[in-house]
């Protein structure tokens, strides 16, 4: 049978006999229905249970898959807790249909919602809904399902459509060698459990792939090759067994360079930071050896809730990432929402192309800016904070999609406001507080010595300014190849950008998927970039790939 490709997580190779695990009965969407009231009851009663579960699944993993990994299920009990999700399972039961069906319906169209917004991560959290939904539907039934796994004397390598990442922790790993699945993506929460558990795995295999056929039989995944092989030769068993162990020094090597900075074998010192959503993701930033928080997404903070989060809610969790950096520095996005990242409480309209809206600092900056002003109030006290207690590790703000001089100017207009508004009112603030923008919009790129004496920095958002400059969607299938790696025409801006800030005594940083490419490290470099921003999963495969450019 033919070799199955996919998208490798991880670097490792398994061999073991795959166990086909058949997908999760939606049975509650035929379940007969009681009355409202009676449905209404046992989905309260679902969703205080799957909370209490969650938590206690969200304390057990902290401890051994680490609290990035780990946080998954406390969105997930959230998720489970949210009035919103709660409201429409509740519509859906008024006009008859069985708390199962409710569920389903619901989180389905919740799902849809975040698969159509424009920002990879948030697509990708379209997952979350179906594995509430699959864990509610089964307290609904009478109990979690679980499912029995054969013993054929030697390791099992799971394959299913897609695996919830509930399922995933739940793994015996001393039975379980890795797993693959037919959907799932390399952001999903599913692959980051992976790779935090050093479990080898391969998904988006596609639904045409023959796993259910293979259910038994002696298969190796080679995470590195992205390829799952059936009935491997004496040959291949061999090579596999290679990588495996070759990949495991890697890993052990890796870790070592936790403590070494980010230095390139000719001496240049680059820096490593690593991008967040929430606070307490810091801690994970720190202890993988990051030089600060390059790319703190505020806009978490406003997805989910039911009302604008205020200042001193704000002001809370920019405290809390900051004092968990210490003597490092954080650098908060201020507010990237609007068009495809909707919250329904800002009654924002209908757009036909919202990734080329109203969002980010247009948002920001159109018609009433209170929204605005209480994030960079929030922003200039915790940076204040720091000053004044000579912490060390300085808070920074950056404007996200800035395409015209005016907008960066009045952005900068309001943040010198609002500075002289805290001082003002006796709060402390950081006279020496640095802006920066995103360098995302080829227009603003093709101008940017305009921008670079207006700011002390850029940062240059890569999967934007490739999807822009391209004119090609990078989840449309038939345009991606146009968005695909780093075109000629988007390197250029990029060393376009870095040349004019420096000009200027400024520095020059890059997030996005281009600065976690181990193959671009050294090209980006050569361009003049300073700074590179990863998630923390990434930080030290990028920290050695620098330690080894000339």
């Amino acid at each position: 049978m033919r070799t199955i490709r996919g998208t490798g997580i991880g670097t490792g190779a398994a061999i073991g006999r795959l166990c086909w695990l058949a997908p999760m009965s939606e049975g509650g969407t035929a379940a007969p229905a009681g009355s409202p009231a009676e449905e209404e009851a046992r989905f309260r009663a679902a969703a205080e249970a799957a909370q209490a579960a969650l938590q206690a699944l969200y304390d057990e993993a902290r401890g051994e898959v680490g609290e990035e990994a780990a946080r998954i299920f406390s969105i997930h009990a959230m998720i489970a807790a949210d009035e919103d999700f709660t409201d429409l399972v509740l519509l859906r039961i008024g006009r008859g249909e069985s708390a199962e069906g409710a569920v389903i319906g619901a989180a389905r169209e919740l799902a849809d919602r975040f698969r159509a917004m424009n920002d990879d991560y948030l697509r990708e959290r379209a997952e979350d809904f179906g594995d509430i939904a699959a864990r509610l539907c089964d307290l609904l039934s009478g109990g979690q399902s679980m499912n029995s796994l054969p013993d054929y004397g030697e390791p099992l390598i799971i394959a299913a459509r897609d695996l919830t990442p509930s399922q995933t922790v739940g793994l015996d790993r001393t039975r379980v060698a890795g797993f693959v699945t037919a959907a799932g993506s390399p952001g999903s929460h599913t692959a980051i459990l992976a790779r935090s558990m050093s479990l080898p795995a391969l998904v988006a295999v596609g639904e045409d792939a023959p796993l259910a056929m293979l259910n038994g039989r002696r298969v190796m995944l080679d995470a590195a090759a992205g390829e799952l092989i059936p009935d491997p030769t004496a040959e291949q068993l061999a090579a596999g067994a290679a990588r495996a162990a070759a990949a495991e020094e890697e890993e052990a090597a890796r870790e070592s360079l936790i403590a070494l900075p980010a230095v390139t074998a000719g001496g240049r010192r680059v820096r490593l930071g690593a991008n967040i959503g929430l606070p307490r993701e810091a801690t994970d930033a720190v202890a993988l050896g990051a030089d600060g928080v390059g790319l703190m997404r505020s806009e978490f903070l406003y997805l989910g809730a039911l009302r604008p989060p205020g200042e001193e809610e704000q002001l809370a969790a920019y405290r809390s990432a900051a004092e968990a950096l210490g003597e490092l520095p954080l650098i908060i996005r201020t507010l990237d929402i609007g068009a495809d990242k909707r919250v329904d409480y800002l009654g924002l309209p209908e757009e036909e192309n919202p990734a080329l809206g109203l969002r980010a600092i247009r948002l920001c900056l159109a018609g009433d800016r209170t929204l605005f002003r209480t994030q960079l109030r929030a922003i200039c006290r915790a940076a204040g904070e720091r000053a004044a207690a000579g912490a060390g590790g300085q808070v920074a703000v950056m404007f996200p999609m800035i395409t015209l001089p005016r907008e960066l100017d009045e952005a900068l207009a309001e943040l010198e406001q609002v500075q002289a508004s805290l001082a003002a009112e006796g709060y402390p603030t950081d006279p020496g507080l640095t802006a920066g923008m995103m360098m995302e919009v080829p227009a603003a790129a093709l101008r940017a010595e305009e921008f670079a004496s207006r700011c002390a920095f850029f940062s240059v958002g890569s999967n934007d300014l490739i999807q822009y400059t391209m004119a090609a969607d990078r989840q449309n299938a038939a345009v991606a190849p146009l968005a695909a790696g780093a075109p000629a025409a988007v390197l250029d801006l990029i060393g376009r950008a870095a040349r004019a800030i420096h000009e200027t005594g400024g520095w020059c940083g890059l997030c996005g998927e281009l600065a976690a490419d181990p193959a671009m490290t050294a090209p980006l470099l050569e361009l003049g970039i300073d700074e590179l921003s990863v998630s923390p999963a990434h930080l030290l495969r990028i920290k050695a790939q620098i330690r080894q450019c000339p």
